[in-house]
């Protein structure tokens, strides 16, 4: 049995438990420290890791594949585990350096971010000043370091004015931020994606990656790393990693609708819910729009792989092509999730019906800016008609 294949079967044994623990831990507004630990001893925080820091240097489809299995026993936690996950990768692509201070402490060590650019980093002596504001830090309560979006200054310029030097990310130790709440949430409730606040922390040269190379996979961890996911463009597949425990949730919202379904009669009458061709033809079309969903982005990734593999790097076309399949099978897996929630009726309100939780994660999820449908279409009509992008996201 491969790596991969194992740890696909030790996530899947942890499905039952996920579930049973779903509604405690958006109660408390975070996730088990039981269920973190069992994720990382199933060796999944290394699929993405690099084997010089004893990583698995796995695809990014296995990842995804993972992350949808977590996603099925709780959104929640499959959301944390997908922004982790993908936050190593990320790591993966910055400076050897920076990648040092993180794994030589702890190879297991869990990654936040918050990639909007809502610092500012000043230029000083040695690397940069940094302060900032940033939201939705996911996975803020088991952290041990972030990465920060920033617009880059000199000291001569005005932190308020709009002539930025560069722009980036920056990898800071949780010692160098406070994290302020503000997590109160009807969606993904146990994420903790916490606010978080840096009043001014000095952050060394190597901690920070210009934007522009990490989207055009000309990252300083491309050069390291000879695996061909470490030369991917940033925006190319990683959004996919907060797509994908909205698949498991959604699979999980479909086998609760069938468990529902199943016994459940019509007022008045003996007559089986599950009988009736309505409630069927509602099951079906919900699996479809979900196969499609995954068929889509094992299709995406592969392709955007091959391509990488051969040396080559992303067409325009291609990441604009990845770009709309983000906004896409978001807008399917939320009608999918109006569909079982719909049909459900009443019950369905419940809330120690599992179902709800689904439908209320997947609801909030797809709202993630990398999943804007209203964003990622207009992108990709544009191209097609020789146009030039308004948002250049791709």
């Amino acid at each position: 049995m491969s790596i991969a294949e194992q740890i696909k079967n030790d996530l899947q044994s942890l499905v039952p438990i996920l579930k049973e623990r779903a509604a405690e831990a958006e109660k408390l507004g975070r996730i088990h420290d039981e269920s973190i630990e069992a994720i990382i001893d199933t060796g999944f925080l290394k699929v993405l890791q690099p084997s010089a820091f004893g990583g698995y240097e796995l695809e990014f489809g296995d990842f995804l594949e993972m992350v949808s299995i977590i996603g099925k026993g709780c959104a929640s936690t499959g959301w944390v585990a997908g922004t982790a996950g993908s936050q190593s990768w990320f790591l993966s692509l910055m400076s050897e350096q920076a990648q040092k201070d993180v794994w030589d402490d702890d190879p297991d060590a869990l990654l936040t971010s918050s990639w909007a650019p809502d610092g500012i980093a000043t230029i000083v002596s040695g690397g940069y000043e940094l302060t900032g504001d940033w939201r939705f830090c996911s996975g803020s309560d088991f952290a041990a370091w972030s990465v920060f979006g920033a617009n880059v200054i000199d000291q001569k310029n005005d932190k308020d004015s709009k002539n930025f030097l560069d722009r980036g990310y920056f990898l800071v130790p949780s010692t160098d931020y406070e994290i302020t709440g503000g997590w109160n949430v009807s969606s993904l409730a146990a994420t903790g994606s916490h606010n978080a606040e840096i009043k001014k922390s000095f952050i060394p040269q190597h901690r920070f990656a210009p934007a522009e190379s990490l989207v055009n996979g000309t990252s300083p961890g491309s050069k390291i790393h000879s695996a061909a996911i470490y030369k991917m463009p940033l925006l190319a597949c990683s959004p996919f990693a907060i797509i994908a425990p909205l698949v498991g949730a959604a699979e999980g919202m479909l086998d609760d609708f069938i468990e529902n379904m199943r016994d459940r009669t019509t007022s008045g009458s003996d007559n089986n819910i599950a009988n009736e061709p309505i409630i069927q033809e509602h099951a079906a079309r919900a699996a479809a729009i979900i196969d499609a969903v995954k068929l889509i982005i094992a299709r995406d990734v592969a392709e955007a792989m091959e391509t990488i593999n051969t040396g080559k790097t992303l067409s325009k076309k291609q990441r604009l092509q990845l770009r709309r399949s983000h906004g896409f099978t978001a807008r399917l897996l939320s009608e999918a999730a109006e569909i079982l929630f719909a049909a459900t009726g009443g019950k369905g309100l419940y809330l120690d019906n599992h179902l709800q939780r689904g439908f209320r994660d997947i609801k909030g999820g797809v709202n993630h800016i990398t999943s804007s449908w209203d964003i990622a279409g207009p992108m990709w009509g544009a191209h097609a008609f020789g146009l030039e992008p308004k948002i250049p996201m791709y």
